[in-house]
C-alpha cells in the first residue's frame, strides 16, 4: 500500500472544505477542486473561521500550517496531478 501524503478532494461544497481541513491538519499536503472561483472562495472562508475558532479553543497545534498545506484550484488536472 502507498503511504500517499497528497490528496485531491473534488469538490468544495458542503463536505469538500471539511475533508480537506481535516487532511490537512493531519499533516496531509491538500489540493481542493471546485469547478467555480465562488465555491472556492466560500470554500476558504469556512475553512479559515475554523481553524481560527480551534486555535482559539486550543484544539489544533498550529491553524497557519494546516491552513497552508490547502491548495485552491478550479483546474481538476492540477489537482489530480499534484497528488502523484
Amino acid at each position: 500500500m502507498l503511504d500517499a501524503k497528497k490528496i485531491a478532494v473534488l469538490g468544495a461544497g458542503t463536505m469538500g472544505p471539511g475533508i480537506a481541513q481535516t487532511y490537512a491538519a493531519a499533516g496531509y499536503e491538500v489540493w481542493l477542486y471546485s469547478r467555480t472561483e465562488k465555491t472556492l472562495q466560500r470554500a476558504q472562508s469556512l475553512i479559515g473561521s475554523s481553524l481560527q475558532f480551534l486555535a482559539e479553543e486550543e484544539m489544533v497545534e498550529d491553524a497557519q500550517s494546516t491552513a497552508a498545506r490547502i491548495h485552491y484550484t478550479t483546474d481538476i488536472a492540477q489537482a489530480v496531478q499534484a497528488t502523484w
